[in-house]
């Protein structure tokens, strides 16, 4: 595959890489790494104080305005031999609509980044997060979309032990409630880990955080990175009750899972059903009443399994899929 001369736009909410949650701008710090290591030219729109490795180009924001952020690097676009987008509002796409409609451009959709309206090019070139993510965009735009997963490193699997983990932003769509009714029906320990600040109900927060005895039910709230990979490894399970399908579009608590050797149970909800497989790497109930059950019989599955299975959900696969997508658009393929 030939080397390319590539952007990179992330969104701008922390800079990189970042010691905690930061999804977006954490993978897009180990693409960029990686594509740099593969032998590509590579240049990165990130918020000031980012550190993104030798040779690597760093194109400041001076803050999260991506607007502000655009006019330091519009005029650079047609440098490039494809951008891959990967922020909140995407202003690459109104470049390419004004004044260079042969811009090699594929626009990386995160779940949480919702638009009113399809960009105003005939093929944006759109990178879902799952199959089922690019099935939503697809029917919400009526254009189509790929699918790349996230990518996530191996690791060093632990000693699994005695109590579950509930890994993901503290709100009600995402369960985490579900999850301490479930520690108490079974009497099995539960660790709560996940962004609880920039939560979008307080009040949720507050009455889930009551529910916490420090014993049976322990919140950690936003950890680092080395505490959320320390918690994984020494997890009997993972546990996600995820209550609709667009929280659950990217799965991304679950590829780490598995990548630290640790089981997955999980309600059938958005993408969980791509990476996770019954009675493989964990399970996928359909129904609330079927989630204590599950979790019965996790140990039953194997750590190698797990391992395994995860080997998928790569970090080299995912760089692999940037690549080829981007050759492909390189060579004049758009959807």
């Amino acid at each position: 595959m030939q080397n390319l001369k590539l952007l990179l736009i992330s969104a701008l909410t922390q800079p990189m890489p970042y010691d905690g949650y930061a999804p977006v701008e954490n993978h897009v710090y180990q693409l960029g790494f990686q594509l740099k290591q593969k032998g590509h030219e590579v240049s990165v729109v990130a918020l000031k104080g980012s550190q993104l490795g030798e040779g690597i180009e760093l194109i400041e924001a001076q803050d999260g305005d991506e607007e502000k952020a655009y006019s330091l690097y519009k005029d650079r676009l047609n440098q490039f031999e494809c951008v891959l987008e990967f922020s909140n509002l995407k202003y690459s796409y109104l470049f390419k609509h004004d004044e260079a409609k042969d811009l090699r451009l594929l626009g990386c959709v995160y779940p949480y980044q919702t638009y009113q309206n399809a960009p105003p090019v005939p093929f944006p070139c759109f990178i879902a997060t799952s199959e089922v993510h690019a099935q939503s965009l697809s029917l919400r735009f009526g254009v189509a979309a790929r699918t790349v997963y996230y990518g996530v490193p191996s690791s060093n699997p632990g000693q699994r032990g005695d109590r579950m983990l509930y890994l993901g932003r503290i709100m009600k769509e995402k369960g985490p409630q579900i999850a301490i009714d479930i520690a108490r029906q079974l009497r099995v320990g539960l660790d709560l880990v996940g962004e609880d600040v920039a939560v979008p109900d307080q009040r949720f927060l507050i009455q889930l955080l009551q529910r916490c005895d420090g014993r049976l039910v322990r919140s950690y709230g936003r950890v680092n990175e080395s505490t959320k990979h320390e918690l994984l490894s020494k997890a009997k399970c993972v546990l996600l009750p995820y209550l609709s399908d667009d929280v659950a579009y990217a799965c991304l608590p679950a590829i780490e899972a598995l990548a630290h050797g640790v089981p997955v149970v999980a309600l059938r909800k958005g993408a969980v059903a791509e990476i996770v497989q019954n009675g493989v790497n964990g399970f996928v109930v359909d129904r609330m009443d079927q989630l204590a059950e599950a979790v019965r019989k996790v140990d039953a599955i194997s750590s190698e399994s797990c391992i395994e299975s995860a080997k998928t959900f790569s970090l080299e696969n995912s760089i692999l899929a940037y690549e080829k997508l981007a050759q492909a658009v390189m060579n004049g393929e758009e959807w």
